[in-house]
């Protein structure tokens, strides 16, 4: 009988270092495997910030060309510089005062054409423009 029960132990106990192996390794595959998700989760997200990076580089070049291309050419001749100037700084404010002249008109009567929803929608957007600017100059302190 001892012979049995020290054969059986002796089997048993050859075993136990495979399956502590095979449990060791059974958790290392485990954790290899959360750091595999982790690394790919990560490059997800860098690959994101990437893509927005590049978006956003995208908008400031995109806006520096509209700057640039807005810019106005100087001729070498200053009265004619300044005319160009002036004329370019002048038609915005000459919209606004003619919409702007043209509510008050028909809010005091003065001409027979009504001021339609339109109408107001266009004075609306002109107003909303010259502060909506004269807000974001001050916000982000642009000349």
């Amino acid at each position: 009988m001892l012979t049995i029960f020290s054969a059986i132990i002796g089997f048993v106990g050859g075993l136990a270092p495979e399956l502590i192996k095979y449990f060791n390794a059974k958790g290392d595959r485990k954790q290899e495997l959360a750091i595999m998700d982790r690394q790919i989760e990560a490059q997800k997200q860098s690959a994101s910030m990437h893509l927005q990076e590049v978006n956003i580089q995208a908008d400031v070049s995109d806006s520096a060309a509209v700057y640039k291309a807005s810019e106005t050419k100087l001729t070498g001749y200053k009265w004619l510089d300044g005319l160009i100037e002036g004329y370019n700084s002048g038609v915005r404010p000459s919209i606004t005062y003619g919409v702007l002249a043209l509510y008050i008109s028909d809010k005091f009567g003065v001409t027979t054409n009504k001021y339609t929803e339109f109408d107001e929608s266009v004075l609306m957007l002109v107003l909303g423009y010259w502060f909506g600017q004269r807000a974001a100059k001050f916000a982000f302190g642009r000349k």
